[in-house]
């Protein structure tokens, strides 16, 4: 899985057809040129393969299909965690309201105090 840092240059890179100079996607990406260079660096591993630059035309990059399936995985974990979240927070919310219902029913049957 990728970091957010290199998801937020990957996503930048276009994804299909097409590529991208280092210049412009610094601007896009908001992060230093140190960082984007060394970001670049790691997204041309051969263990990754996310990212490659342009033969013919130099410091302009394109986005493999590794990368393309990173950011994707990247995209579906980050749903995935926001759903199980809401899923959490729905189901505390129905336990206090079982709780309610009980203590409810627990009163009706005993009878309330008057």
């Amino acid at each position: 899985m990728i970091s957010k840092e290199m998801y937020k240059i990957l996503s930048n890179i276009p994804r299909y057809d097409g590529s991208i100079s280092e210049k412009e996607l610094l601007r896009k990406c908001t992060v230093s040129a140190g960082v984007l260079q060394d970001r670049l660096g790691e997204a041309q591993w051969p263990s990754h393969d996310y990212a490659n630059e342009c033969v013919g035309n130099r410091h302009s990059w394109f986005l493999t299909e590794n990368g393309q399936a990173a950011i994707e995985e990247f995209e579906r974990v980050k749903r995935t965690d926001t759903l199980v979240r809401w899923s959490f927070v729905i189901s505390i919310i129905a336990a206090i309201a079982g709780v309610e219902s009980a203590i409810a029913a627990f009163i009706s049957i005993c009878g309330a105090p008057v």
